[in-house]
C-alpha cells in the first residue's frame, strides 16, 4: 500500500517525516489519495491507502463502522446526534478537546466510547499541545495515535470510518520488540554486503550456524508479527510466499550441512569429484580442488536474507512500501539472474543429480523474484502507469545488474577461482 511515515513528535497534527506543515486532506497528494481509494488507514505508523483491496476481516470485522463525511481542512467528520456534538478527525487547523465527558450511558455507542478514549488520550500535558477546549466539538489528532493507541479506517467512497484500540501489553507493539527487530535487520543486510562482496571477488560464500539460526528464528516469530499488521491481500500472499522460501532455504542450509560432514567423513576414501552430487548449492565452477573438504564450498543465503530482510522491514513499516524495496528487488533479481546464467553455461549440460537440484533451486528463485517484483511493487504503486513503469525499470536493473556480476566474476585470474571453487 502507498503510504506516507507520519512525525511522532509534530504535535498535535498529523505531519510527515522531515516535514512541518500538517498534511491537508482538501488538495494535493492526499485529496488524489482520498477520491481514488477504496480503503485510507491512519495509525501510528503511517498513512496509507489502497484502490482495491480490504482491511483483514480479523482485524477489523468486530468494530462497527460509523458514517464520517467529508469535512473543511480535516480528513472527515462524524456526527453525535443524539449528543449535538462532532467528532473532526485530523484537522489541519485547530484541534480541540471536549472540556466535559460525555453522560451516563454514552460511552454504549461506537461513538461515544472513541469520544472518551480520544479525550483521555489527548487531555493534558502529555500531549504537550495547547488545548483549545470545547464543549461540543472533539478534535481526534496525533496524540490519539501516539499516546492513545488508536488506529482508523476510512472507506471514503462510503462515507464510513472504523477504529480499534491497540493491545498495549502486546510484546509485538513494544519498543523493546522494535529495537530487536532492527537489529536483526542491521546484521542480516550486512550479511547481503558481505556475500555481495564475495561474489564480485570470486571468493566462495560458507553458511554459518548462527546466521542459519537467526534466519529460523526471525522467520519463525514473521508469522505472529505479520499477523498483528493491516497487510492488503495481496500483501498477505506475498508474506506467505516469502516465509514458505525462507523455510525452504533454511532447509536447504541444514541438510548442506549435514552433506558437508558427510562428505568430511569420506573425504579420505573417496575423491572431491565423487562428493559433487551431494552440493547442489556449490556455485562458482563445477569443479573443486583436490584436498578441498566440501564444507569450505560456496553456499548460496542472498535470496533467504533477502526475503527475511523483505518480512522485517515490512512489519516495522506496516507496508511493503518502504524504502527499501527497489534495493531489495535489484539485489535479489541480480542474484537470481547471476544464478540463471551460471546454470545455463556451465551447469545445464550435465545430466547429474546436482544439476537437478540447482534447476530447482534457480525456479524457486525465479518463482520468488516474481512474487515480489508484482505483488509488493504493485501494492506499492501509486497508479497502473507507475507499477509499470517501476515493475520495468527493476527489472532490467536487475537483468544488468546480474550480467555484470557474472562478468566480474568470469573476469578473477584462473588462480583466484582455483582457489575458491
Amino acid at each position: 500500500m502507498p503510504a506516507l511515515t507520519l512525525s511522532r513528535t509534530s504535535f498535535p497534527f498529523l505531519t510527515r517525516s522531515g516535514w512541518r506543515a500538517p498534511l491537508e486532506w482538501t488538495h494535493g497528494p492526499l485529496f488524489n489519495a482520498l477520491l481514488g481509494s477504496s480503503v485510507l488507514r491512519v495509525g501510528e505508523r503511517g498513512v496509507a491507502w489502497c484502490a482495491t483491496c480490504e482491511m483483514p476481516a480479523t482485524e477489523w470485522a468486530a468494530a462497527e463502522r460509523v458514517p464520517c463525511l467529508p469535512a473543511p481542512d480535516a480528513l472527515c467528520a462524524a456526527q453525535i446526534s443524539s449528543l449535538n456534538a462532532s467528532l473532526v478527525f485530523f484537522p489541519s487547523a485547530a484541534v480541540r478537546v471536549a472540556a466535559a465527558p460525555l453522560a451516563a450511558g454514552a460511552e454504549a455507542s461506537p461513538l461515544g466510547a472513541l469520544w472518551t478514549a480520544a479525550q483521555h488520550s489527548c487531555y493534558g500535558g502529555v500531549s504537550m499541545r495547547d488545548i483549545v477546549f470545547d464543549q461540543r466539538e472533539h478534535a481526534v489528532s496525533l496524540c490519539d495515535l501516539v499516546h492513545g493507541r488508536l488506529d482508523f479506517v476510512l472507506y471514503p467512497q462510503l462515507g464510513e470510518l472504523a477504529w480499534r484500540r491497540r493491545d498495549s501489553e502486546d510484546f509485538f507493539y513494544s519498543l523493546l520488540w522494535t529495537a530487536l527487530v532492527t537489529v536483526v535487520v542491521l546484521f542480516l543486510f550486512t550479511r547481503v554486503c558481505e556475500n555481495l562482496s564475495h561474489i564480485i571477488r570470486g571468493q566462495g560464500r560458507k553458511s554459518d550456524w548462527h546466521t542459519t539460526l537467526l534466519l529460523l528464528l526471525a522467520t519463525a516469530c514473521s508469522f505472529p508479527a505479520t499477523a498483528r499488521n493491516d497487510f492488503a491481500p495481496e500483501e498477505r500472499v506475498l508474506t506467505l510466499v516469502l516465509q514458505v522460501y525462507a523455510f525452504f532455504y533454511v532447509a536447504i542450509l541444514l541438510s548442506y550441512s549435514g552433506y558437508a560432514k558427510l562428505g568430511d567423513r569420506r573425504s579420505d576414501k573417496v575423491a572431491p569429484t565423487d562428493i559433487q552430487p551431494l552440493l547442489p548449492l556449490a556455485e562458482e565452477p563445477a569443479r573443486a580442488p583436490a584436498g578441498r573438504a566440501p564444507a569450505d564450498r560456496s553456499v548460496n543465503t542472498t535470496g533467504a536474507l533477502i526475503a527475511v530482510l523483505l518480512l522485517l522491514t515490512a512489519h516495522l513499516q506496516n507496508t511493503y512500501e518502504t524504502p527499501f524495496l527497489s534495493v531489495f528487488v535489484i539485489i535479489f533479481g541480480a542474484r537470481s539472474f547471476l544464478k540463471f546464467l551460471n546454470f545455463t553455461l556451465r551447469h545445464s549440460r550435465a545430466a547429474s543429480l546436482g544439476a537437478c537440484c540447482k534447476l530447482a533451486v534457480l525456479l524457486a528463485d525465479t518463482f520468488a523474484f516474481l512474487a515480489i517484483l508484482e505483488l509488493a511493487v504493485r501494492t506499492a504503486a501509486r497508479s497502473s502507469s507507475d507499477f509499470a513503469s517501476t515493475a520495468a525499470g527493476l527489472e532490467l536493473v536487475s537483468v544488468l545488474g546480474g550480467a555484470f556480476l557474472y562478468q566480474v566474476v568470469q573476469s578473477n585470474p584462473p588462480a583466484v577461482h582455483a582457489e575458491h571453487g
